[in-house]
């Protein structure tokens, strides 16, 4: 798995429970992912926080909308850090780079 995925990203999927990207890795399919994330994800979470990395809020919810995991981390990536963002205003700043990349 570490082959295919850094540290950060590798744990990031399993502490948001992101089974979608755990079961692109080769070898890795849907009850392995899910496995994998009931199994760790309490472990990551009390490493890292109740919120590993910034934007993961921001992150679910484009996945919710369809978008792929890396899609959603390509559009948070730029998302600027202000407290004084809504999570609604960083959503459509987040939507807004899709359309700027396309």
């Amino acid at each position: 798995m570490l082959s295919a995925l850094n540290p950060e990203r590798l744990s990031l999927a399993i502490a948001t429970g992101n089974q979608e990207l755990l079961s692109s890795i080769s070898g890795v399919g849907k009850k392995t992912a899910a496995r994998l994330v009931l199994e760790l994800k309490g472990r990551f979470e009390q490493l890292t926080g109740a919120i590993p990395y910034p934007h993961e809020d921001v992150k679910a919810a484009l996945i919710s909308l369809g978008y792929s995991a890396a899609e959603a981390m390509t559009a948070t990536a730029s998302l600027p850090d202000s407290p004084d963002i809504s999570l609604e205003e960083k959503i459509t700043l987040a939507l807004k780079s899709f359309a700027q990349s396309s």
